[in-house]
């Protein structure tokens, strides 16, 4: 993965994670984030909103990351939890980064 893509991959996930953090006591936001011009040129989807328990997190990019021989091989999770959260990081697809939680991610308590 080139530098830039590790950059924005910094970036897409410091926004995934701003956007689904709050005060224990805030009311969940339900209006769509937006994202940079620049986000959007580079990164198709990420996964945002309610995130429920079972779910996995992905990263869609526009253009192929990776060649074929290096998908569905874990690879040194490149998403930072808080708190932390243990699974595996793979490749689904040339330009889909999937996480997936090795246990139920706990739900917060308002």
């Amino acid at each position: 993965m080139t530098k830039s893509y590790s950059s924005l991959l910094a970036i897409a996930f410091s926004i995934l994670f701003y956007s689904c953090s709050g005060p224990a006591n805030e009311k969940a936001d339900d209006s769509e984030i937006t994202y940079s011009p620049e986000v959007t040129q580079i990164i198709n989807y990420i996964t945002s909103g309610h995130i429920t328990s079972d779910e996995v997190i992905e990263v869609k990019f526009v253009d192929q990351i990776v060649n074929e021989e290096d998908l569905n091989k874990a690879i040194d999770n490149p998403f930072n939890f808080s708190p932390g959260i243990d699974g595996d990081a793979t490749w689904s697809s040339p330009n889909r980064l999937v996480f997936t939680p090795s246990s139920p991610i706990p739900s917060r308590v308002n």
